[in-house]
């Protein structure tokens, strides 16, 4: 029997995971500003709006990786 699309998506769990909400903390925390974060395999995506901002964040990717107990890479993105 086919299940409908509803009853498909209502079992599904859609909370963001720990690590996405441990490292949009740290960064709201640290340089007052949101910032896209994503979840690629073990890999965190961390988009920043420009270089300077990048260099900051590259300089706290170590103690972000031990405060936030991230299980892998830290890659951070310049976006448009």
């Amino acid at each position: 029997m086919a299940e409908s699309l509803f009853s498909i998506l209502s079992s599904k769990d859609f909370d963001e995971p720990v690590e996405i909400t441990a490292v949009k903390s740290y960064i709201a925390r640290h340089f007052n500003t949101e910032v896209p974060v994503g979840l690629k395999q073990k890999n965190i995506l961390i988009s920043v709006p420009s270089a300077a901002m990048a260099g900051a964040v590259r300089a706290h990717v170590y103690r972000m990786i031990e405060e936030c107990s991230l299980p892998g890479k830290v890659i951070i993105r310049i976006s448009r």
